[in-house]
């Protein structure tokens, strides 16, 4: 899985990067079709704004935006949607391929 991170009015954190990692290889666990994320993370005031594009193979992409004023707030929100969707999608995939072999 590749993983892309930009900063938008924010400073570099190595400390939020490695954060950023562990969660996504979290994700890992609930989908072997993840092959890029993109991660947005932007301030707007005191607002910070997170944006997760995942793209899957042979799959939609998602896209999930999460604002909050804590930074990793937005971050640990954004995940917790991520799994959501991948696990939906998952079930999803697999309700189909049984539904074919009966």
């Amino acid at each position: 899985m590749q993983a892309i991170i930009s900063w938008r009015h924010l400073e570099h954190s190595m400390a939020l990067e490695e954060r950023i990692n562990k969660k996504l290889t979290h994700l890992e666990k609930f989908s072997h079709r993840i092959s890029k994320i993109t991660i947005i993370l932007a301030k707007e005031g005191a607002r910070s704004l997170v944006e997760f594009k995942i793209e899957l193979n042979k799959a939609p992409t998602f896209l999930i935006k999460e604002e909050s004023y804590d930074i990793h707030e937005a971050i640990d929100n954004c995940v917790r949607k991520s799994e959501r969707k991948i696990k939906e999608y998952e079930r999803k995939v697999r309700s189909k391929k049984s539904d074919k072999i009966i």
